[in-house]
């Protein structure tokens, strides 16, 4: 079985998540835009939290340091 995602077909057994490995499940996983390689990179819902703030605190300190 394949799912549909942004335009893009994939194996619902090929979907893990970038950190931990765990099979994702229709609806409960989250994707970055395409990475460097042009692949896209499937989270689960706790890492997806846990990158995005990694980018905000990130985007946060850079703005800050510029701002001085």
């Amino acid at each position: 079985m394949t799912i549909e995602i942004a335009k893009q077909f994939y194996h619902k057994a090929c979907l893990h998540c970038h950190s931990c490995e765990k099979l994702l499940k229709e609806n409960e996983y989250n994707f970055h835009d395409l990475s460097s390689d042009g692949r896209r990179q499937f989270y689960c819902i706790l890492h997806y939290c846990k990158s995005r703030l990694k980018q905000v605190k990130s985007t946060l300190a850079t703005a800050t340091e510029q701002g001085q």
